[in-house]
């Protein structure tokens, strides 16, 4: 059955069909309520449909992604660029990554390019040090990307995140080619008897602190054989927190092995007791792959 006024659309991943209503001024898609069958027919059909009969031009965005500097400090800097009319600079803010993101109008994708390049290239010249990727790219992409180009391999200990930095790397299609495991080591026992914490590195220290963190990520290296480890080791919340190491103290250990040689580094960030045990882990996961990326950029160049 197709309403008189209506015309199809072909769904290239499945039998139910699109149609395209014209009413008054109006049209009308309609598209199957399987997601990946619309989302296909919005690409094939409706986009350039509407490119076709209606586009006096197109809309672009590039987005720039920092990590280091607070949101305050950033639109402070940019606050120039962001009166411009087109194109125009936005900020936005996500557990612990600033975006700006340039929009312009124009005439096609390449002019849309020719009036955001200066733009670009004016944040890149102000905030070079702390631009970690661009668009679609994810702290574990551009890690990801690094590795798999410099040949190297990755392991992981984990013991707050409780496998959310694994996760997200393995999530990653091809995560094969550099990552060669993890260790989720939330006990004391098994951070002595998995990764070799020393007993007494656990008891002048505790379980969270830098040194613990160091002897964790040289655990995984050596027990998986890898040439980069990540640890993170932490309080979570909302308990177990003091004066000394609050709620949302979360401690870091990178090593590297370079020959014969293994090179190691520690790191401690306060997140804030203030939030949710969640979003403390998952900026917690966030923030270790950001300073990963840094270390890994130490040691390859």
């Amino acid at each position: 059955m197709l309403p008189g006024k209506g015309s199809i659309m072909p769904n290239p991943l499945g039998t139910a069909l699109g149609i395209i209503i014209k009413h008054g001024n109006s049209e009308i898609f309609t598209l199957p309520g399987v997601p990946q069958e619309a989302y296909a027919m919005l690409d094939s059909s409706v986009l350039p449909y509407l490119s076709n009969n209606y586009s006096e031009g197109m809309i672009l965005s590039r987005t720039i992604k920092l990590f280091g500097l607070p949101e305050a400090d950033i639109g402070e800097q940019v606050s120039d660029l962001m009166r411009g009319a087109n194109p125009t600079v936005g900020i936005l803010a996500s557990q612990g990554t600033i975006k700006l993101r340039i929009t312009v109008k124009g005439k096609s994708v390449a002019h849309c390019a020719e009036l955001i390049m200066p733009i670009e290239n004016e944040i890149q010249k102000r905030f070079e040090q702390y631009i970690w990727g661009y668009d679609e790219d994810t702290p574990e992409s551009v890690v990801a990307e690094l590795l798999v180009n410099g040949n190297k391999t990755l392991s992981l200990a984990e013991s707050c995140t409780g496998g959310m930095i694994s996760a997200r790397v393995v999530n990653i299609s091809g995560s094969s080619r550099f990552y060669k495991g993890g260790v989720i080591s939330y006990s004391n026992d098994l951070k002595e008897a998995i990764l070799g914490v020393k007993q007494k590195t656990l008891v002048s220290h505790g379980a969270v602190s830098e040194e613990t963190a160091m002897e964790m990520a040289a655990g995984a290296l050596k027990e998986c054989k890898s040439d980069f480890a990540l640890s993170v080791t932490g309080i979570a919340g909302p308990t177990g927190g003091t004066k000394a190491k609050p709620v949302g103290t979360i401690c870091f250990g990178f090593a590297y092995r370079d020959g014969e040689k293994v090179e190691s580094e520690s790191f401690t960030r306060h997140i804030g007791k203030h939030f949710s045990r969640e979003i403390i882990r998952e900026r917690a996961t966030v923030t270790g792959l950001f300073k990963l990326r840094e270390f890994i950029l130490k040691h390859l160049g």
